[in-house]
């Protein structure tokens, strides 16, 4: 029986310092305090760069970005 896909958006954001930008995953939350690229599940609705721009980065971390550009999409 073959698992169910899903979809997911992750980013990479640097800043003009080459600096990278990471999220720490919360307590009780499996791989607790681990460092990651921001990202998450992309809803039926929407396409990955939807759902990282308007959702992960915008409502969850307060960004607003003045250039943004997709650099590559891939599957697993």
């Amino acid at each position: 029986m073959s698992k169910p896909i899903i979809q997911v958006a992750a980013g990479i954001i640097r800043n003009e310092f080459g600096q990278l930008y990471l999220t720490q995953r919360l307590e009780g939350q499996d791989f607790a305090q681990a460092l990651e690229f921001p990202g998450g599940k992309v809803d039926a609705d929407e396409t990955p760069e939807e759902a990282f721009k308007k959702r992960e980065l915008k409502k969850r971390l307060a960004f607003t970005f003045l250039n943004a550009e997709l650099y590559e999409r891939f599957s697993i």
